[in-house]
């Protein structure tokens, strides 16, 4: 549990059970999220991520190419975008399959939408050069600079 003092582990607080675990759950998340994030921002900007995800709010208005050039992963170097493709491949299978890809953006920014079934396949499409149904890192690497 959090150790902080916070209104809702009060002792009167007759809902202190249901408080503190709220307030657990909304602090492990935060942590996961800011985690998460902390390593993307280590290598992208903050303010460049959000843009990039602002610029393809509506469904299938999301473009690779655009995405990755206003985030400024395409300028960065390949140990980088290596670095990043960590970041994405969820459980950490070396490849970024097709269930991982629905949550793309949210992996650059916590709360953002998820890809439509059009812009998994168009991404997947576009990176997946031997066609076994899943992105690797060196493919990645290829979209990105592309």
């Amino acid at each position: 549990l959090c150790t902080q003092q916070h209104p809702c582990n009060r002792v009167t607080d007759r809902h202190t059970h249901t408080h503190t675990h709220t307030h657990t759950e909304r602090f492990v998340k935060k942590k996961f999220f800011n985690s998460l994030n902390m390593s993307l921002t280590s290598i992208l900007s903050a303010e460049a991520i959000e843009n990039a995800v602002k610029d393809c709010q509506a469904p299938d208005s999301f473009c690779y190419k655009k995405f990755f050039q206003l985030c400024g992963l395409s300028q960065k170097s390949p140990q980088e975008v290596k670095d990043v493709f960590r970041i994405i491949d969820e459980d950490n299978s070396g490849f970024i399959e097709e269930a991982e890809l629905k949550f793309f953006l949210q992996r650059f920014f916590p709360g953002a939408r998820t890809l439509t079934e059009k812009e998994i396949k168009s991404l997947l499409t576009a990176a997946d050069d031997d066609s076994d149904g899943r992105i690797g890192v060196d493919e990645f690497q290829t979209m990105v600079f592309s």
